[in-house]
């Protein structure tokens, strides 16, 4: 009876030790993957509804809006989504390599359509328009980094030729360190299998003197007999990125790239502000004024 005993209590010991200690299949951990399939066509949810796998594990995205959620094994990983015109339509794969970390992990928006493009454009410095390597380029899905040309290149990335509208729709990514975050979008249909992307500019956090004209922010501070020794700062997601001094005339101005800023005005000589001015920049090509007065 106690060796019958002895032999249940090691065949549960060796049972625990084969499972890891309770850690199943997953190899050290486990990750949820969130994100949303996007059908270039239409900018929306696929239908028929796309199939998302991950090693053996599958899932259907979303018919409402195209969200899927799926339980894998944490590191790197890949995801294969196949996806249909319509229900007689070939179907179509699109791989997108992920690293993922323990936990939920949000890959984003991932682009699938009836055919695939590669996008290409370069990236340069705002300030010296020199090449900017080692920035990372998001589209659609796809990531990259740009070379020591400034030059990327993105493959496989969804495309219809029967609608373009959403895919010129779709907003890009640009980041570096030391640089301030940048988006951009498509402005022109593939030529052959490539759709070329103009140059895009990213500006310094660092820098204090920015490029040449043309101002993309600019404008006065009055009234004139207050206005010389007033600081205008220009802030961005929170962050003072710019500043400068007025002087007798009372004019200030900004090189920036697109996006969403805050202006503060203080003049600390006479201890007079102004209220703070929203500026959203959508276009180099189209300055923004903003006329402060001291209080």
């Amino acid at each position: 009876m106690k060796g019958l005993s002895f032999l249940i209590w090691l065949g549960a010991v060796l049972f625990l030790a084969g499972c890891g200690g309770g850690g199943g299949s997953t190899g050290g951990g486990s990750a949820t993957l969130v994100g949303r399939i996007v059908a270039v066509e239409t900018g929306s949810a696929p239908t028929p509804a796309a199939s998302i796998q991950v090693g053996d594990q599958s899932v259907q995205s979303d018919l409402s809006d195209g969200s899927f959620q799926l339980r894998t094994a944490s590191g790197p990983v890949s995801l294969l989504v196949v996806y249909r015109a319509s229900a007689n339509s070939a179907p179509v794969s699109f791989r997108f390599d992920r690293v993922l970390a323990s936990g939920t992990n949000d890959v984003g928006d991932l682009w699938v359509g009836p055919q695939k493009v590669t996008v290409r454009g370069r990236v340069l410095d705002a300030a010296q328009a020199g090449p900017l390597s080692n920035v990372q380029v998001s589209f659609a899905g796809r990531t990259g980094a740009t070379g020591i040309d400034g030059r990327f290149n993105l493959t496989d990335v969804a495309y219809s030729d029967l609608n373009i509208s959403a895919f010129l729709g779709i907003e890009g990514r640009l980041t570096r360190t030391g640089y301030l975050p940048r988006g951009f979008f498509p402005s022109e249909a593939a030529i052959g299998s490539t759709v070329t992307i103009d140059d895009l500019l990213m500006t310094s956090e660092s820098s204090s003197e920015p490029p040449p004209v043309p101002f993309t922010i600019e404008g006065t501070v009055g009234p004139s007999n207050l206005a010389p020794g007033t600081v205008v700062t220009l802030v961005f997601e929170g962050s003072s990125i710019r500043q400068t001094t007025v002087g007798a005339g009372g004019r200030y101005s900004f090189y920036v790239e697109p996006g969403a800023y805050v202006l503060r005005f203080n003049n600390p000589t006479n201890g007079r502000s102004a209220p703070e001015a929203t500026v959203t920049l959508t276009d180099v090509n189209q300055p923004i004024r903003r006329d402060a007065t001291l209080q």
